[in-house]
């Protein structure tokens, strides 16, 4: 599948904004060579800054299949405590139902919720928004 580029640039008032623009090709470099080239012409039709660009690929090869009744609006945010000691939070969108306690608590010992963040405790694995790893899951609570 084809990598995109998402070029994120700033005006002289500080505002954002993204153009994402998408590559023909499936190689990395390959890629940043064709992106290359874009953004030295867009520098010509554009008077904002270029802060970075960011690529993805699209892996439908990822997918799952959806439950009846999930709800983008339903989520659970789960407190953690960091290697680095710091608490942070965590949430998890369209949070099933079937999950949650009374009071709209979440038993961060379910099978589930170990697993999921397991995920963030591996030194190889996912990290959170500013690098860090999952020392520990301190509780969750389904939003409002």
């Amino acid at each position: 599948m084809p990598i995109n580029a998402t070029c994120t640039m700033r005006d002289s008032y500080g505002r954002i904004t993204t153009k994402r623009v998408e590559t023909a090709y499936e190689d990395l470099d390959d890629a940043q060579a064709q992106i290359a080239a874009y953004v030295s012409d867009l520098d010509e039709v554009t008077d904002l800054q270029l802060l970075y660009v960011t690529y993805s690929l699209k892996d439908d090869d990822e997918s799952f299949a959806g439950e009846a009744g999930s709800n983008v609006d339903v989520g659970a945010t789960f407190q953690v405590l960091t290697e680095a000691g710091k608490r942070a939070a965590h949430k998890v969108p369209g949070f099933p139902a079937s999950l949650v306690g009374g009071l709209g608590a979440i038993d961060v010992t379910q099978g589930a919720v170990v697993a999921y963040f397991a995920n963030f405790q591996d030194p190889q694995g996912c990290l959170l928004s500013d690098g860090e790893q999952v020392a520990e899951v301190l509780s969750g609570t389904l939003d409002r």
